[in-house]
């Protein structure tokens, strides 16, 4: 089925004029292994061209030939219709093409200005000017949209921004090709997103860019016209757009959509819901990751792990892999405890792992496959730990016949694979010692829709073999085979689907009843601060220092309560769990009224103080815990933050209540009309008879108890308490009251248009999150609703003044 729409492209449907590279009849052969036959391709000025086959169909071969390291034994490569260079002449090849491959040629030890110009540092024997060198740097890194320091390290950049440096220095040289090898594989959503933006506005510039991939879905979104290889020959090239997915497929596959397989979760029986669980996770926590995690894994069941970059998923699935030593919850396989944090102990418990990179995790490429694919069985080769290397290769062999490994002999070098045989390898060894569980993160990535095929559907045998699995990717093909899917946000588990779900049921998750409620949960803490500073702020004050009491409140309740024996910290073991809650409250106070002692009393700027308490809050904090984690809590504290009561969080409950009362309290009460009249005119308010001082100190210690109080329900929630708990919370107040109409000079502005900001502002933060937005255009964002909400506020109350 050998064909070609290229023509019927016309020569503008992508690019115009002639092409910036182009080879024509290519063939490549290793010994009697033909690599590429009479393959051709061509891309456009400004192109982005797909370039898409399975595992070993000739596309890493056609780009060692593009990039001058191979020569092709027959066929040409042109760049603008002239010949390609000399391969000894590699200075013209870098001016013509360029190539990022998955494994980065950054070089980490380096400066960021040193591999931009990589033996380019200085003229001749001259002495190197640094700070030149870094000044040319920022100039190009602002052009690329790097945001890096020229003298760092470039081991400090992220992935894609070490993938843009890459893409800057071949620029540098003057080429306008770029192949981009699998450029997404080590990126989460937004990092992808935020990489496309770049190629395109590359792209208008005139940089044509060959993007290979196995993301269909990506060839789509980014790629003008994709051309397919398939058995080292050119099967098809054709506009992306308008090309069924399908017929894409079947010049990849070579097989039809009724004779592929068709990969979908098996249905699990009612009856089997008796089987005991193969893996049983319970209560994991591991800070800034995620926190309570509860999974049931029964036998011959797939349980996927759903979420994307930054909700704790990967990690939560290393944990119980154990890669992470958690700070509590326990792990179980086939009913015996596992020591966590230690891999060797899990593998002995009976539990397979597919770790995330095969790269740096999975195969040692240098050894033979055999060597490889039994690692982890050694001790079943032979008796009493001995074993020849024909035992191994047997039990090679075998493991390389159940995965369908496409190699030479068990004695060849994994690295002599192909991607898709090399994960095959890591599956196998996963498989090796018969395990009772597995778990698997990304199984998939990076490998050709065969490859996929054949491993997700080993991953179904070996279920219906009686093995758990658990699931951990964000490819929506790999979750098809679960039996039912868990989607994790921000380290907690908040919806849960069925096999049969549809795409947008679980992207975007955001609008599900469960995420709806673990957004409310986790908007108790904000609510209780934007309640303490609305009322604050209501009665003409302002306090920066919330975020620092909601912090240092807990840690000294535990200090008190908490004994020095199976503590991290020394706790003097005052009183009982209970206790923790008034003593809680009681620091709150304690620093409210210090607040208006300094504020009222010595007459000093009430911003000044504030600003001086968050700063020595935060670190009295330090001083008591240490700088440390605190992850024993009393059960008074673990119950707010925690329990149920008639189907919603406890936490939700006292919140609303709260401000139920501060409602009422504030619109029905004389007191509570004081406030307004106190924030609008201190002077009249103090004429008509109204107690302006001892009020507002009234309202600071309000405010710092209601801070305290929402630091309690922060601790008992996440299950741990630090000195970083609270760390910028007191931006997502400001922006929450200032959305809700609260106004920053006083007297203006209601408890439930704070409310309602609340919920606002963390309703767009969940839609943000689940659309891929990085965590610091959010927080730009807030910036930007804060500004917007200002002006806002400061015009309609000049209005109602006229």
């Amino acid at each position: 089925m050998e064909h070609s729409r290229a023509t019927a492209a016309g020569p503008g449907a992508a690019g115009i004029g002639r092409p910036v590279v182009a080879a024509h009849g290519v063939s490549k052969s290793f010994g009697a292994t033909k690599a590429l036959i009479n393959a051709h391709i061509a891309v456009r000025p400004g192109e982005a061209h797909a370039l898409v086959g399975r595992n070993g169909a000739g596309k890493s071969t056609l780009v060692s030939i593009l990039t001058g390291l191979a020569k092709p034994d027959t066929g040409q490569v042109t760049f603008d219709d002239a010949p390609a260079p000399p391969l000894s002449d590699q200075a013209r090849w870098q001016s013509k093409v360029a190539c990022v491959y998955q494994k980065s040629t950054i070089i980490g030890s380096l400066s960021v200005a040193e591999n931009l110009h990589l033996n380019r540092q200085g003229p001749g024997l001259r002495p190197i000017s640094w700070r030149q060198l870094a000044a040319r740097t920022a100039e190009v890194l602002a052009e690329y949209d790097i945001r890096a320091d020229p003298t760092a390290p470039a081991s400090t950049l992220a992935v894609d921004e070490r993938q843009m440096l890459e893409i800057a220095r071949a620029l540098s040289f003057g080429a306008k090709f770029i192949i981009l090898d699998e450029p997404t594989a080590q990126l989460d959503g937004a990092k992808i997103v935020r990489l496309f933006e770049r190629l395109r506005r590359l792209q208008e510039s005139g940089v044509a860019f060959l993007f290979i991939s196995h993301h269909l879905s990506e060839v789509y979104e980014i790629c003008d016209r994709v051309t397919v290889y398939r058995d080292a020959r050119h099967i098809l090239t054709a506009p992306v757009a308008g090309l069924d997915k399908d017929e894409l497929i079947e010049a990849m596959t070579g097989e039809n959509r009724a004779a592929r397989s068709v990969l979908a979760a098996s249905s699990y029986l009612a009856g089997h819901t008796d089987r005991a669980p193969a893996l049983r996770i319970r209560g994991l926590s591991v800070a800034n990751a995620f926190a309570g995690l509860d999974v049931s894994v029964r036998a011959g069941e797939i349980v996927g792990l759903a979420g994307a970059g930054g909700s704790g998923a990967v990690t939560a699935g290393e944990t119980v892999a154990g890669l992470h030593k958690p700070d509590s919850g326990t792990v179980e396989v086939a009913g015996g405890g596992v020591r966590t944090g230690d891999v060797t102990a899990a593998l002995r418990a009976g539990l397979g792992f597919v770790p995330e990179d095969r790269h740096a995790q999975g195969v040692i490429p240098l050894r033979p496959i055999a060597e490889n694919i039994t690692l982890t069985a050694t001790d079943r080769l032979g008796k009493h730990g001995f074993f020849t290397t024909g035992q191994m290769y047997a039990a090679g062999r075998k493991l390389m016949r159940r995965l369908d490994v496409k190699a030479e002999g068990p004695g060849q070098l994994v690295s002599a694979l192909s991607g898709g045989n090399q994960q095959k390898v890591v599956m196998g060894r996963a498989l090796a010692g018969s395990p009772k569980a597995l778990v698997l993160i990304r199984p998939t990535a990076g490998v050709d829709v065969k490859s996929k095929e054949s491993l997700l559907g080993t991953v179904q045998q070996v279920a219906a073999e009686g093995c758990g699995a658990l699931l951990v990717s964000d490819e929506l093909d790999d979750l098809r085979i679960a039996h039912r899917v868990l989607v994790m946000f921000k380290g907690r588990v908040v919806g849960e689907f069925p096999s049969g779900w549809e795409d947008n049921e679980l992207i975007p998750n955001f609008l599900t009843g469960d995420n709806f409620l673990a957004m409310l949960q986790q908007s108790t803490e904000l609510s209780l601060l934007v309640l303490a500073e609305a009322i604050i702020l209501i009665s003409g004050r302002m306090d920066l220092s919330l975020e620092s009491t909601m912090t240092l409140a807990p840690v000294i309740a535990l200090w008190l309560v908490l004994p020095t024996s199976g503590n991290r910290f020394n706790g003097l073991g005052f009183g009982t769990a209970w206790l923790a809650i008034p003593i809680c409250l009681l620091v709150g106070a304690a620093v409210g009224a210090v607040n208006g002692f300094l504020i009222l009393k010595m007459n000093l700027n009430g911003f000044v103080v504030t600003l001086g308490m968050l700063t020595m809050l935060h670190g009295l904090v330090i001083v008591i815990d240490g700088g440390q984690t605190i992850f024993t809590l009393p059960g008074s504290f673990e119950y707010l933050g925690r329990h149920n009561w008639l189907g919603l969080p406890a936490s939700v409950w006292v919140c609303g209540l709260l401000f139920a009362a501060g409602i009422a309290g504030l619109g029905w009460y004389r007191h509570g009309r004081g406030l307004y009249a106190i924030g609008g005119n201190p002077g009249a308010a103090r004429a008509a008879g109204i107690r302006v001082e001892r009020t507002v100190w009234i309202v600071l210690i309000i405010g710092s108890i209601l801070a305290a109080f929402a630091g309690m329900l922060y601790t008992g929630r996440l299950g741990s308490a630090s000195a970083n708990a609270g760390t910028g919370k007191i931006f997502e107040v400001f922006a929450a009251t200032v959305i809700g109409g609260v106004s920053m000079n006083g007297g203006r502005g209601s408890l439930f248009g704070a409310l309602t900001g609340v919920l606002t502002l963390k309703l767009i933060e969940n839609v943000l999150v689940f659309g891929h937005v990085s965590a610091d255009k959010i927080e730009f964002f807030n910036g930007v609703v804060i500004l917007v909400a200002l002006i806002v506020s400061r015009y309609t109350s000049g209005a109602a003044q006229d």
